[in-house]
């Protein structure tokens, strides 16, 4: 995104440019790429992950429910913050995260294999999470009211853009072979889409 050449001067006090701006807890770059937000995300998920694992050594009979439980509501909810706007892209701190949580429950070296400890615990991967999240967003987003502003800028970029957050809904939809909701502009089942990401984790 190319920065304003605008020279602003609220009560004739210059105000000067910042690479990096905080909104509603999502911090946003020229580049818009949102990689420094999943960073802070990472770090915030990573101190709350702490806790979660305090919990876990010293109430050894936590079973795996219970402890699967307390990732979701207190480490993946950090995670995954406001990841319906920004989650399709990779980031790789943010799946670090869920995979040391998983080798704190299975009790195994921080560095194991992910995909061994995937298909112990049963979980869903970190970026198949944020697709959820994008997906949820989507059915909000279609069933809004058009006199809605959000709804309306939604309308024309799924119209008009590419490169954008629509072309990586379509992107999502595509893996899982539900192209058609995109295309006729439908709600998803979430328990269905949920299933069929994980079945596509599966092949891939």
């Amino acid at each position: 995104m190319r920065r304003s050449d605008t020279v602003f001067t609220p009560e004739n006090e210059l105000l000067e440019y910042s690479n990096c701006y905080r909104y509603l807890g999502v911090y946003m770059d020229e580049h818009m790429d949102f990689e420094y937000s999943s960073e802070k995300f990472a770090e915030s998920a990573g101190r709350a992950l702490g806790s979660v694992t305090y919990k876990y050594k010293n109430y050894p009979d936590m079973g795996y429910s219970t402890y699967t439980k307390h990732f979701d509501h207190c480490v993946a909810s950090v995670m995954g913050y406001a990841s319906g706007i920004w989650g399709f892209r990779n980031h790789t701190k943010l799946d670090g995260i869920q995979n040391r949580g998983q080798s704190v429950f299975l009790g195994v070296r921080r560095y194991s294999i992910v995909l061994c400890l995937e298909g112990d615990t049963g979980w869903m991967k970190a970026k198949n999470r944020r697709h959820l999240n994008m997906l949820r967003y989507w059915n909000r987003l279609v069933k809004l009211h058009f006199d809605r502003l959000p709804k309306r800028i939604f309308v024309w970029e799924y119209m008009n853009g590419k490169n954008n957050w629509c072309s990586e809904l379509k992107d999502i939809f595509s893996r899982m072979d539900l192209q058609f909701l995109f295309e006729n502009f439908k709600i998803c089942n979430i328990d269905l889409v949920k299933r069929q990401l994980f079945d596509v984790e599966e092949t891939e």
